[in-house]
């Protein structure tokens, strides 16, 4: 009876075991089952990732092509284009044209006024061009029409500042001399009614102490005095002058 009872137990405790045993195996089983499965599944996507295709890069787009050169022109009629006119506004300027004292290089070769045409020196203010002529000492009738074949005349002047201008220029060239200018009262009564030749309106003076006084009625012209003052004098009178582009 008691041989029974133990062989009963003792069957009871290594079934036992052999279920523990069982269950463990299972659980490991699963366990390792799922890892594998995980990285076959890492392993399929690092697989899609490497053989899939690489992004295309964007085409570039075609260069356009050159916008051609315009057309050549001939703005001012002289007979050149504006390629090789070096004023295309100005008719009286192009390669090989005549050079004019001017202050403008007429015949574009880079250079102004050049071979002498200029009889006197130059200076420019507000855009104006004086010419201040000294080797040809004249009357002022002479003066006069030298400027006027130059195209200009004898110069005006219209204020304070353009005379203070003219004083600089000339004390430069000739300390002590005396100057033309377009300023006179000649002709049958016109004494007194000054005017300029170029037609300006006589509307500033500088005159010296006591002038205009007309002295002995022979003073129908007026001189630039080296200080800048003005005075009538005898027309017949040799001397400078100075010469203004209109």
């Amino acid at each position: 009876m008691r041989i029974l009872i133990i062989l009963l137990f003792g069957c009871s405790s290594t079934g036992s075991t052999v279920v523990n045993v069982g269950g463990e195996t299972d659980t490991q089983n699963a366990e390792t089952s799922s890892e594998e499965t995980d990285e076959t599944a890492a392993e399929d996507s690092a697989s899609d990732q490497d053989t899939s295709s690489p992004t295309p890069e964007p085409e570039s787009e075609p260069e356009s092509e050159p916008e051609p050169d315009p057309e050549p022109v001939d703005s001012d009629g002289d007979g050149y284009f504006d390629t090789e006119d070096c004023d295309d506004s100005d008719p009286d300027v192009y390669p090989g044209s005549i050079e004019k004292c001017d202050g403008i290089d007429n015949n574009c070769n880079d250079e102004v006024d050049e071979e002498d045409v200029c009889p006197c020196p130059y200076g420019t203010y507000e855009g104006k061009d004086y010419y201040f002529c000294t080797d040809d000492p004249s009357r002022w009738t002479r003066a006069r029409n030298q400027c006027q074949n130059l195209g200009i005349s004898l110069v005006s002047i219209g204020d304070e500042n353009e005379n203070t201008w003219l004083l600089e220029q000339t004390s430069s060239i000739s300390p002590e001399g005396t100057w033309w200018i377009g300023l006179n009262d000649r002709g049958q009564g016109n004494e007194d009614n000054f005017s300029w030749v170029s037609g300006e309106t006589f509307d500033y003076e500088n005159w010296n102490d006591g002038e205009p006084n007309n002295w002995e009625s022979q003073e129908d012209c007026v001189e630039f005095y080296d200080n800048g003052l003005w005075n009538d004098a005898s027309c017949q009178k040799e001397q400078y002058f100075i010469c203004e582009s209109e």
